[in-house]
């Protein structure tokens, strides 16, 4: 089958190009972090829906596909990103004229979808007395967890940052300039990968004395500041009692809460937002005032002796 006669797609053949157009679209193409939990939904609807066609796919046949996530005791929330990604496979078959093929209006009470209970969604933040339990072995690890904690860097942006003269090809850091050029985050594969938005790409100021202590006790043999994988810094830190890399990430924001929000948003690598006044908040883009900001915030933790 090709791609020239949709209406005959199996969810298998439409996820298929669903993923390539998602990954080779000039326009907006979707970040590999995106890809990888499309590729994590695919399989669910994969195991059940494979073999059938689009066509042929109804209301009914959404219903009971939701009850068979439920049935895989799937979180609420796991069901609705998988479901969302199902009616995207749905939407993009598309005629000669580019119109929509199918249209199918899955309505949550019909369909019976688990209510997602915001209050039930985990968002852990790493307690003060954790963080600084965590890093007084003043290891590799425990760099990490400082290095994350006092900057917000993503886990993949943090392990994506090399030691070395400033590019705008690579993040990097370098001994003689207490800063972090965010420009790539670490691929599955161990590569440089995009970043998740165009906010992301940034300099975040470190404070003084976390890259004094990056000086001290960094490998500066290596190319890469973390070179080791993601899941082997994270079975060290489950060890530690640490909920989590994202944990470090909302430490950092609530060490900023008094820093003027265009500031803000630029270390965080947060998108401006809708609301006009953002676009005319351009205090972020000097660095002095970065600075200034900088060595006004109390970071939160002590650094081991």
């Amino acid at each position: 089958m090709t791609k020239t006669d949709p209406k005959d797609w199996t969810f298998k053949q439409a996820s298929m190009y669903f993923l390539e157009d998602c990954e080779t679209r000039n326009r907006e193409p979707v970040k590999l972090s995106t890809l990888e939990a499309y590729r994590g939904h695919i399989k669910h609807i994969h195991e059940t829906l494979g073999g059938r066609k689009v066509a042929s796919f109804t209301v009914a046949d959404m219903k009971e596909f939701v009850q068979i996530l439920v049935d895989k005791k799937l979180k609420p929330k796991t069901i609705q990103t998988i479901v969302t990604t199902l009616k995207a496979i749905i939407a993009f078959p598309r005629d000669k004229h580019l119109n929509r093929l199918f249209k199918m209006d899955f309505d949550a009470k019909v369909i019976d979808m688990p209510r997602v209970k915001s209050r039930e969604q985990k968002a852990p933040i790493i307690s003060k007395e954790q963080l600084e339990a965590a890093i007084a072995s003043k290891d590799e690890t425990a760099l990490l967890l400082i290095f994350l904690a006092s900057t917000g860097l993503r886990v993949s942006e943090g392990r994506g940052t090399k030691i070395g003269e400033a590019s705008d090809a690579v993040s990097s850091w370098h001994p003689d300039q207490p800063l972090v050029r965010v420009r790539t985050q670490q691929g599955k594969n161990g590569d440089d990968a995009s970043l998740k938005s165009d906010a992301a790409w940034r300099d975040v100021e470190l404070p003084l004395e976390v890259h004094e202590y990056l000086k001290q006790h960094a490998n500066m043999g290596n190319s890469r500041l973390f070179p080791q994988s993601e899941s082997q810094y994270r079975k060290v830190i489950t060890k530690r009692g640490v909920p989590g890399f994202h944990s470090l990430r909302r430490f950092y924001r609530t060490s900023l809460f008094d820093v003027p929000a265009g500031i803000m948003r630029h270390w965080m690598g947060h998108e401006d937002g809708s609301d006009i006044s953002n676009r005319y908040d351009k205090l972020a883009s000097d660095p002095r005032v970065r600075r200034e900001w900088r060595d006004k915030i109390n970071k939160g933790f002590e650094l081991p002796a």
